[in-house]
C-alpha cells in the first residue's frame, strides 16, 4: 500500500479519494501533471512551497511581476492548515477542487440552457395554440380586444388674458362620440392631476377617442376647457404609449394647456 511520505512528492495520497465523478485514470493523470507543476515551483526541493517560491513561479508564468495581492490570496487558499507552507497534498487538493467547481458550473450552465430552451419551446407552443384558438371579428381583431386608458394630468390650464385656471376640472371620455367615462372632479389650478384608469372593449379598429376637459358642473352647463382626439390605429403596435397632447379649442384649433395620458390597445394575444 502506498504510504504518505512528505519528503517524496511523488508518493502522495490522492486528496479526492472516493470521488466518483471521473475515472481513476483521468484523476491520476491530473495528479501526475500537478506533481510535476509542484516540483517546478519547489525550486529548492524541500517538499513544500514557500511564499517567495510561489511569487517567482507566478512572475515566470506571467512574464513579469505578478500582482502580489492576488499571489497572496492564492497562497493563503492553498495553505489550508495555515502553517506558512504549501504541501503537495494541499497544492493538488486546491487545484482539483477548483477544477471540480468549474466542472459543476459548466454542467449547471448546460442545465440552465436546456431549461431555458424548454421554456422557450413551451412559450412558442402556447403562442401557436393561442393563434389557432384566437377568434377574430370581421375587422380582423380579437373578440376580447380592449383599450387601457390612464388619465394622468393636465398642465398650463387657464393661461392668457381674461382667463383663469379651472376651479373644478374633470374629464369626459367618449368613444366614437359615445360617452363612456367621466373622471372625478379634481382640485383646480393651472396644473391638475386625476390619475384615473379605465378599460373598455373595442370592436371596430377604425374608432376614435376623444378626451374633453370641463370645469365646474353647473345647472346652466359645463365650462369647456379644451379637448384632444385620436384615432385608435395610432395604438396598433399594442405598446403602452405616454402622450402629452395640446388641448384644442371648440374650433379644433390649438388652445392652451396639455393633457397627459397613457394608452394601450390590446387587440391580439399572438401578434
Amino acid at each position: 500500500m502506498m504510504q504518505n511520505n512528505p519528503h517524496n512528492p511523488q508518493n502522495t495520497i490522492s486528496p479526492m479519494k472516493g470521488a466518483d465523478f471521473r475515472s481513476e485514470n483521468e484523476l491520476m493523470e491530473k495528479v501526475a501533471i500537478l506533481q510535476r507543476e509542484f516540483q517546478d515551483i519547489d525550486v529548492n526541493h524541500d517538499t513544500w512551497i514557500s511564499r517567495p517560491e510561489l511569487y517567482n513561479y507566478l512572475d515566470r508564468r506571467s512574464g513579469g511581476p505578478f500582482d502580489r495581492g492576488i499571489a497572496d490570496e492564492i497562497y493563503e487558499r492553498m495553505d489550508k492548515d495555515r502553517d506558512g507552507r504549501i504541501t503537495i497534498n494541499e497544492f493538488i487538493k486546491v487545484y482539483i477542487e477548483a477544477d471540480e467547481m468549474l466542472r459543476k458550473k459548466i454542467e449547471s450552465g448546460k442545465i440552465n440552457k436546456e431549461s431555458y430552451k424548454r421554456q422557450q419551446e413551451e412559450c412558442e407552443r402556447k403562442a401557436e395554440e393561442e393563434k389557432r384558438n384566437e377568434k377574430l371579428t370581421a375587422y380582423g381583431i380579437a373578440h376580447n380586444s380592449i383599450v387601457h386608458v390612464t388619465v394622468l394630468a393636465a398642465t398650463n390650464l387657464g393661461q392668457g388674458a381674461g382667463r383663469r385656471p379651472p376651479q373644478n376640472p374633470y374629464i369626459q371620455i367618449s368613444f366614437n362620440d359615445e360617452d363612456i367615462f367621466e373622471s372625478k372632479i379634481a382640485p383646480g389650478g393651472v396644473s391638475v392631476e386625476w390619475n384615473e384608469k379605465v378599460t373598455f372593449d373595442v370592436v371596430n379598429p377604425e374608432s376614435f377617442l376623444k378626451f374633453t376637459v370641463y370645469d365646474s358642473k353647473i345647472p346652466t352647463g359645463n365650462t369647456f376647457e379644451g379637448y384632444v382626439a385620436m384615432e385608435l390605429r395610432e395604438l396598433r403596435d399594442q405598446n403602452q404609449h405616454d402622450f402629452a397632447l395640446d388641448l384644442l379649442n371648440e374650433d379644433g384649433q390649438p388652445g392652451r394647456g396639455q393633457l397627459h395620458l397613457k394608452l394601450q390597445w390590446i387587440h391580439s394575444k399572438v401578434n
